[in-house]
């Protein structure tokens, strides 16, 4: 058996202790690796307040913990317990070793109403394994909190939980926030920030922003630190950027970074900054973290040496990796002097070559683009001409010679901006489209529709929305459930939208086929942020721009604690 013993200063007052430690041994004897997991907190504190609390914070009405060992990637429950809260100790059911496991906390009340919850990232536990150290956060469910990391205060010298922020060091400016990043996550639980801009004025979407930086660095976001740390970075010089670059070679914004598989990464296009003007590029970078430190990041060369790029310059298109044959296909956007594109390109990153010459049905900007079931078409819909707003969707599928588009299904409501994802729920070949702009000059709408486009299906009722109206938001689909998380965006009236909203499949004969429940707001307003699922299940948010702080771009991240509990499948 294993013992969690949560040591406080004050043990009677436990709810508002000030530190809570919980030691895991684990194997038959002493000699046997262990696991031991700092929790710490953002809620209410002992004096009334709110803000990071080493330990657990005062959860009013707190009364019991449930300590999970889970496998979330397989879905297993291996081992649980449930204590009183005030009991300051537990007794577990020993861990066996295992691949990709995970500790899940979860605190309820009298009424097992569930206040708050955390987890520590996934890890690997085995046989000559050292002791592997964690700091869990735990914080209320379906609402947001600054992502905490930990730092050493050079006046105090004392150690302090703060907002996680980027990795300034070897930089010469002191300031990070940037709008127009893109993110990836990676097989280890990481999460890279990509690029990014700092806007000058308030940025309206899909069109040719104000930026008076863009920046070339590569940010990584480890879960089990809460840091940010540039890529370039060398710990060993206490440097950025000794042993090489690991930078891109062209700073950019507005761009897209595809996962490749096996850590590599292709950044396509975007915007930079020549001679004081914002234009938008034809270069492709490879990012590849196999690669040796400063060697990661380099440009793609075909057998001649001739680094490949895209035919048109472009940024604000949509990148697609086809599973069939493992191309990107890169599509629409605005090119050179805000020109709607009516092309796509197709990268193929193994070949060194680019598709290029290819026509869409439709100039299109600010569309969404989702790979069917099949793996080998991508499914571009709405999106906005240089004129008008669209409802025109269409087919991109790969031939013998090249690719080709076709028309396929007409969206419901002409929209851009909108939220687009093919679903887990209902067989995996249904799609959603949510909001959106649908005008030129108008705000957020609500509506959203469901279907099949591969058989000439979308569907819509006016009955069919979310809570509130908003465009340029960002949906990402919760791993264990299949929920479907909605964040952010801008309202009917320009205004940012900072609550989050959660969408569970009830099945497509439904009325409606979503239930959608609207939770907690962001705890920064901010807007063109990017949203990623960590390996503690918490939802990353990073970057975007505050329009009521004077249009400032956020240089920190936050956690959107979507409460996804590790389920068995059915």
């Amino acid at each position: 058996m294993s013992t969690l013993n949560f040591k406080t200063k004050q043990m009677s007052r436990l709810v508002a202790g000030a530190l809570l430690v919980s030691a895991l041994g684990c194997g038959p004897d002493e000699a046997t690796p262990r696991v031991q997991v700092s929790l710490f907190g953002w809620g209410p504190t002992a004096q009334g307040g709110e803000g990071f609390v080493t330990g657990m914070p005062a959860y009013e009405g707190a009364q019991t913990v449930r300590v999970k060992v889970t496998q979330p990637m397989d879905r297993r429950i291996l081992s649980q317990s449930t204590f009183d809260f005030a009991a300051g100790s537990a007794s577990m059911p020993e861990i066996t070793y295992g691949e990709r496991l995970r500790l899940d906390f979860e605190v309820f009340d009298a009424s097992n109403n569930l206040l708050a919850a955390g987890a520590t990232p996934i890890f690997t536990f085995q046989a000559g394994s050292p002791l592997r150290n964690f700091r869990a956060m735990v914080a209320p469910v379906d609402e947001a909190s600054p992502v905490g990391s930990l730092i050493l205060d050079s006046e105090t010298q004392q150690t302090q939980f703060v907002q996680s922020a980027f990795d300034y060091r070897g930089e010469t400016r002191d300031w990070l926030g940037r709008i127009g990043h893109a993110s990836a996550t990676t097989s280890d639980g990481e999460v890279l920030i990509v690029g990014g801009g700092n806007p000058g004025s308030f940025y309206q979407p899909f069109t040719t922003p104000n930026l008076t930086e863009v920046y070339d660095d590569i940010q990584v976001f480890s879960p089990v630190t809460g840091y940010f740390t540039s890529l370039a970075q060398d710990d060993a010089a206490e440097a950025v950027g000794v042993l090489g670059r690991d930078k891109l070679a062209e700073p950019r914004a507005f761009h897209t970074v595809t996962p490749l598989g096996d850590k590599r990464y292709l950044v396509a296009g975007g915007f930079t900054l020549r001679d004081g003007v914002v234009r938008p590029v034809d270069s492709l970078e490879l990012i590849d973290l196999n690669e040796a430190p400063g060697t990661r990041v380099r440009s793609i060369v075909d057998f001649n040496g001739n680094a490949i790029r895209l035919e048109t310059p472009r940024a604000h298109h949509t990148a697609t990796r086809r599973t069939s044959d493992g191309a990107v296909v890169i599509a629409g956007g605005l090119g050179r002097d805000n020109a709607v594109l009516n092309t796509f390109e197709v990268v193929n990153v193994q070949a060194a070559q680019v598709s290029s010459g290819l026509q869409m049905t439709d100039a299109r900007v600010g569309h969404s683009a989702v790979l069917l079931r099949d793996g080998r078409t991508v499914w571009l819909a709405g999106g906005r001409s240089a004129s008008q707003v669209l409802s025109s969707s269409e087919e991109i599928v790969p031939t013998e010679a090249s690719s080709v588009t076709t028309e396929s299904v007409p969206l419901n409501m002409a929209r851009f901006g909108a939220s687009a994802r093919r679903i887990s729920s209902g067989g995996g070949d249904l799609v959603i489209v949510i909001g959106g702009f649908t005008g030129l000059t108008d705000g957020g709408t609500a509506n959203f529709e469901v279907g099949r486009p591969q058989q000439g299906q979308m569907l819509s009722e006016s009955t069919w929305r979310i809570n509130q109206a908003r465009g340029g938001a960002s949906l990402v689909e919760l791993p264990q459930s299949g929920d479907l998380l909605l964040v952010g965006g801008i309202g009917p009236g320009r205004e940012h939208v900072s609550n989050a909203e959660r969408l569970v499949f009830q099945g497509l004969t439904a009325v409606p086929p979503f239930n959608v429940s609207l939770l907690g707001d962001l705890h920064q307003e901010r807007f063109d942020v990017t949203a990623d699922v960590t390996s503690n299940g918490r939802v990353l948010i990073t970057g975007g721009m505050s329009r009521t702080n004077n249009n400032v771009a956020r240089h920190d991240a936050e956690y959107f604690n979507a409460y996804d509990p590790v389920r068995p499948p059915l």
